[in-house]
């Protein structure tokens, strides 16, 4: 599920602060019928204003550019060897990023949305919708926790390099460029975090402990990656014996002399910070400006215009909705729940069984090639059993999907939903239908609506459980036991950084949740959530709510639809509409079921 991209203001200011974050993408919807042959002079600009966005947005980053397209010249993209970087962190570039977001909206605001075509209306909302929710975050860029544990640059930097996909010779220019960069940029980064620990933002001294750890992890583990996987990595590009052994001992010694030094010099700047944290509770411990940038978390991360206060009393009537569904599962089904496990043996045997059976409720897959792996060391993480890596914009071609081998232990269940949700109907699926539709213009591609996508992932996955050979009940129960956690985690989320709970707090509201007061269950889920709430604010809010948003939509649809509905139909409209807002999807769907009638 990471996609790496760099600092540029349509990936939002926040961006500036971190080389690699997660994102999703998807395909555009007409109501209308654009039959006519030709455009207006103002539909005509309108794609122009789309094409140029897209084309500054990659302009000065060689790095997100590889990750984005093949051949960059083909979109008139030429670079330096200067813009082989990891960008620069800093307050001027914050403010930079701020401003040209600000400009990019005042651009969009000058076209007259009536006299677009329909395709180009919802780009306008969606483009409108990110601009919002990306601003949202000015005056607050200086509580981004950039070493925060798991999601932080260290995990990133190590994704961004892992990751990187080498297509042709040039491509060894641009790695080796990118990690001889790794020792500056993490300098920016320490510099940053200095000025935010003298301004009283640092971490909690127990989550910078976190940190400390995740950087002694990928020192010593990324070198079987980076260094001793690295010949292989670069096999097919048809490099001469001379020219192999140049690149291989170019990047050991880059590895040697500016990444592991990174790593270093983060370790000893964390250990020195470590005791300097003023809060050790959530963002609202900072006061307003805590507040406030949690809101603007949640608009991000649950990719609609929420409030703290909005998804706390959405979430609250979810879990009892959902409880109340399952009022009617047979004691039976409850005994056997446990040990039920599909009949599959490996990745593979899944993917290819979804594949096969997607066909009759969702439209045919773009492309079904992919290449399942496990995760090396560097990269497991507790929280994440698996990712998605996404491909290029025009290339469906190569898809990988990374498991957590420690998670697919776990049993044959977790790994059949997990791989639902990375790859067929989910992420995988979801993106190469994004990017293999013409009518989607390239800058929509490259946006991240994190609570859209991961929503999506989520919805398609339990879509999945119809083809399992089980009972109706036990269906509900792995869907149950599956979004009543994420609820339970996002709620003390909100109590953390939005309302001011503290541990006990969190272990009374856990408790009476979970029915148990002292279990070890309940100490263990109190202690997670509590401790991910506040080293990683918002992290489950885009599995949470966008999970539940397309179900509401799917339950919306066929409640006024009845017995015309069509779940093929259904997400043919939901593909053809493309990523977007979770407010712009409620409100295309209004419109869709209206010309339905």
């Amino acid at each position: 599920m990471k996609k790496i991209i760099n600092k540029k203001s349509l990936k939002g200011a926040l961006a500036v602060m971190l080389c690699a974050v997660m994102a999703f993408s998807v395909c555009a919807c007409d109501f209308d019928s654009d039959t006519e042959p030709t455009k207006t002079d103002a539909q005509i600009q309108f794609d122009k204003y789309c094409d140029d966005l897209f084309s500054e947005e990659l302009e000065d980053d060689a790095l997100t550019a590889h990750f984005d397209i093949s051949n960059p010249s083909d979109y008139g993209l030429k670079y330096d060897e200067e813009d082989y970087t990891l960008g620069h962190v800093s307050d001027e570039e914050t403010k930079e990023s701020f401003d040209e977001l600000k400009e990019a909206k005042t651009d969009l605001e000058e076209f007259d949305r009536s006299g677009l075509t329909s395709s180009q209306k919802q780009t306008y909302d969606t483009l409108e919708s990110y601009f919002e929710i990306q601003l949202s975050y000015e005056g607050t860029t200086e509580l981004q926790s950039i070493f925060a544990p798991q999601s932080g640059i260290v995990a990133n930097l190590f994704t961004t390099l892992s990751e990187f996909t080498f297509y042709e010779k040039d491509d060894t220019d641009l790695y080796l460029a990118v990690l001889k960069d790794t020792k500056r940029y993490m300098d920016e980064c320490i510099e940053f975090t200095r000025k935010q620990a003298e301004d009283g933002y640092f971490m909690a001294e127990d989550i910078a402990q976190q940190s400390i750890d995740e950087c002694e992890k990928h020192i010593k583990n990324d070198k079987s990656v980076l260094v001793d996987e690295f010949e292989s990595r670069i096999k097919s590009l048809g490099l001469s014996d001379s020219e192999k052994k140049t690149v291989v001992e170019t990047n050991k010694k880059y590895f040697e002399e500016y990444y592991i030094p990174a790593l270093k010099s983060a370790n000893s700047a964390l250990e020195s910070l470590k005791k300097s944290g003023k809060n050790e509770e959530g963002l609202c411990g900072y006061g307003k400006i805590g507040k406030k940038y949690y809101s603007a978390i949640v608009k991000d991360k649950t990719s609609s215009s929420m409030t703290p206060e909005e998804l706390k009393s959405y979430l609250t009537n979810s879990f009892t909705k959902v409880g109340m569904s399952m009022s009617n599962v047979s004691q039976d089904d409850l005994s056997k729940f446990q040990d039920y496990k599909p009949d599959f043996k490996d990745a593979d045997e899944v993917l290819e069984f979804l594949i096969e059976n997607i066909e009759d409720d969702f439209p045919t897959p773009v492309t079904t090639s992919y290449t399942a792996d496990y995760m090396s060391d560097s990269a497991k993480s507790d929280n994440v059993g698996a990712y998605y890596v996404q491909g290029r914009i025009d290339d469906t071609s190569v898809n990988i999907i990374k498991i957590n081998p420690d998670f697919a232990n776990k049993g044959m269940t977790q790994m059949y939903t997990t791989l639902a949700h990375e790859g067929y109907p989910g992420h995988l699926y979801q993106f190469t239908a994004s990017n293999a539709n013409k009518d989607i213009p390239n800058v929509r591609k490259i946006l991240s609506f994190i609570g859209a996508t991961e929503g999506w992932a989520q919805y398609a996955s339990k879509c999945t459980l119809d083809y399992l050979d089980t009972s109706e009940g036990i269906k509900k129960l792995i869907y149950a036991n599956d979004i009543l956690g994420y609820i339970l985690y996002s709620m003390v989320d909100i109590g953390v950084n939005y309302n001011g709970w503290d541990y006990e707090k969190v272990k009374e509201y856990m408790s009476t949740a979970l029915g148990s007061a002292d279990s070890e269950s309940v100490t263990a889920a109190t202690k997670e959530a509590y401790d991910l709430a506040r080293s990683n604010p918002g992290y489950f809010l885009p599995y949470t709510v966008g999970y539940l948003k397309m179900i509401d939509m799917r339950e919306t649809a066929e409640s006024e639809l009845g017995s015309s509905f069509d779940a093929k139909e259904y997400h043919t409209f939901i593909m053809n509409l493309g990523i977007t807002s979770i407010d712009v999807y409620e409100k295309a769907l209004d419109m869709w079921l209206e010309s339905k009638k």
